[in-house]
């Protein structure tokens, strides 16, 4: 069932802060390389020590393409296309990290470095 971390977040308690924002970024794949556009979302709750917060990487893989949202063709719902051939394929890849105080572009950095597959500069 396709939803993003803007939905799962929400409904465990944590309040988006900020707006969602995109940055396309390369992989490598079997048969070359490919632009993903995956999705940067910044969280925060009050939790028992004081403030907590997250910054979350997402893309979705629908049939091959990526996506930055599960949003649309396939909300809440598995994919309707595909063949029998080519069957629907669905997966979600999402990285999280804890956010030091005051270190959003610095974690979001490394979650970026880390979901291309280097070695993020962060501790």
């Amino acid at each position: 069932m396709g939803h993003g971390p803007d939905v799962c977040y929400k409904a465990v308690g944590w309040k988006p802060d900020g707006a969602q924002r995109e940055r396309a970024i390369p992989f490598s794949i079997a048969n070359g390389s490919e632009a993903a556009t995956i999705a940067l979302h910044r969280f925060t709750r009050t939790g028992p020590g004081g403030l907590e917060r997250v910054a979350v990487a997402f893309t979705a893989v629908v049939d091959g393409r990526f996506q930055s949202s599960s949003r649309g063709e396939f909300w809440h719902r598995p994919p309707s296309f595909g063949t029998e051939d080519n069957p629907p394929f669905l997966a979600h890849v999402q990285a999280v990290a804890a956010v030091p105080e005051d270190a959003w572009d610095a974690t979001e950095s490394d979650l970026v470095s880390f979901v291309q597959g280097e070695r993020p500069s962060g501790p």
